[in-house]
């Protein structure tokens, strides 16, 4: 079994944002975190970078100010997207559902960051992904990075 650890590549996901954003040129982020946990990438970032507004969202809260949801459907449909221009989706599965709900009603120029943590084979094909690419829920994939 693999536990669940925040951020176990802290400094690429920092360095890939960093890049990200100064290309992007904003003159200030609206920013969206909707795994954002203990908060530890956009505490670094709010050094660097003028974010007039952050809103951390995470199914478990960790942090003060933290809206607590999941990422389904109807609780995405209540944010207006028009109020952010960067959204960061950090999972520790897949971030294909949230993604699509969030791509489908973007209006406007927007950094998106995706972060799929995949722990074993079976982890990185979710159920969304599935349903999608027509895989049965019910097939057993395998768990091991190495097939024999």
């Amino acid at each position: 079994m693999t536990t669940k650890t925040d951020n176990r590549s802290l400094s690429m996901k920092l360095q890939l944002r960093r890049r990200v954003l100064e290309e992007a040129k904003f003159d200030s982020l609206q920013v969206l975190d909707l795994c954002a946990g203990e908060g530890h990438i956009w505490r670094a970032l709010l050094e660097e970078f003028r974010v007039t507004s952050y809103v951390p969202v995470d199914k478990h809260p960790r942090m003060a100010g933290t809206v607590r949801g999941n990422l389904t459907g109807r609780f995405l449909d209540a944010f207006n997207l028009e109020c952010f221009n960067v959204v960061d989706i950090d999972t520790y599965g897949e971030a294909w559902e949230p993604w699509r709900n969030i791509f489908e009603r973007i209006a406007q120029r927007t950094v998106i960051f995706l972060t799929h943590g995949a722990p074993n084979i079976a982890m990185s094909i979710g159920f969304f992904a599935r349903g999608i690419l027509g895989i049965p829920p019910e097939w057993n994939l395998p768990k091991e990075k190495k097939l024999q």
